[in-house]
């Protein structure tokens, strides 16, 4: 359950999102953006950062749909890249290694048929008490 929060600590979350908005772009936009294209920050950017910092040591509260809004995309974002990268590894790490690993007739689960067996149990190993002495 997630729990509202409100007063101080509301108002120290939109000033932090505030000051981290400001120089997340900053370093997006005003560093590695000029840097790599060999161009001059755009003044769009010192006016949105300016603002943003005002805002943020005024009237933090002027922030909050702000900060709704990207919430909202971070948690959109978040499930399609989860998705994206669940699937690369599905289908470009365990299924060839699965397939492999059959190929080869490897079969760490023992999962294949022995219908002269009695059983499958596999007997315990004794093990001396002092195995529990220090567990971590």
């Amino acid at each position: 359950m997630i729990v509202p929060m409100t007063g101080k600590s509301r108002l120290k979350k939109l000033r932090e999102f505030g000051f981290v908005l400001a120089g997340g772009l900053t370093v997006i936009f005003g560093i590695l953006g000029p840097w790599l294209r060999h161009h001059p920050a755009p003044l769009w950017l010192w006016l949105v950062n300016s603002l943003l910092v005002v805002l943020a040591l005024l009237a933090p509260r002027s922030l909050g749909p702000l900060e709704r809004l990207w919430m909202r995309l971070g948690l959109v974002l978040g499930a399609i890249n989860s998705r994206i990268i669940l699937t690369a590894m599905f289908y470009g790490v365990f299924t060839p290694m699965g397939s492999l690993m059959r190929a080869r007739g490897h079969d760490p689960l023992r999962r294949r048929l022995d219908p002269a067996a009695a059983s499958y149990r596999l007997p315990s190993r004794e093990r001396p008490g002092s195995h529990m002495a220090k567990p971590f």
